[in-house]
């Protein structure tokens, strides 16, 4: 978020205030535990959301001296079934985290799975079936969004347990020691077609 921070007007006058300096993290459940009476009456849907993202933590890094800004969600999981809606979640943990009231997730026009074997691993993106009301919605939501994604990278980097023999993401770069994918794309490829994220791994 640093680039975005850097581009904001100041509206700070006051140039002998000290920047803030953060370095903390968030556990979900500590908010979760805050705030159960309220959990209480939520439907049983919007409750099984909650407690999808219950061992989420949040650890944030602000330096506004030098315009950094990182958050990163931390979700430990056992088995890769476990990072399915994995987006609609951090959404989630997000807006617990700035404890606002409405935590309804924004739409989104695909659904990404993932399929994790001995020998292979795929990031396979499905397009949902919307209505008239929800593309309608979806393409004015984008519309309102597209300020700060415009110029913004999206990257994505994965950890396995075994060496990489080949994968089908072209221009994506293994580590040196052949068990991490990392790969950067601009935001704007992903928003006109989230299906150039689809790709395999083969392991070794």
């Amino acid at each position: 978020m640093g680039e975005l921070m850097s581009s904001l007007p100041s509206q700070d006058e006051d140039t002998d205030k000290v920047k803030e300096k953060v370095d903390s993290t968030i556990y979900i459940k500590d908010i979760l535990d805050t705030f159960k009476d309220s959990i209480n009456t939520l439907s049983a849907t919007e409750k099984a959301q909650l407690e999808a993202i219950k061992d989420m933590r949040i650890h944030m890094m602000l330096d506004e001296e030098n315009s950094n800004m990182n958050m990163d969600f931390l979700l430990d999981f056992k088995n890769v079934s476990d990072l399915q809606n994995i987006k609609e979640k951090v959404e989630l943990a997000s807006k617990l985290q700035e404890k606002k009231s409405d935590t309804k997730t924004n739409l989104e026009n695909h659904e990404v799975k993932y399929e994790f074997k001995k020998k292979s691993f795929a990031r396979k993106v499905t397009m949902k079936k919307m209505s008239t009301e929800e593309q309608e919605a979806f393409d004015k939501q984008q519309e309102n969004n597209q300020m700060f994604m415009s110029g913004s990278m999206y990257s994505l980097i994965y950890h396995f347990p075994r060496k990489i023999k080949s994968t089908s993401l072209a221009g994506a770069k293994i580590s040196q020691n052949g068990k991490t994918l990392s790969y950067s794309i601009a935001m704007d490829e992903i928003i006109q077609d989230p299906k150039v994220l689809d790709f395999t791994v083969k392991f070794k």
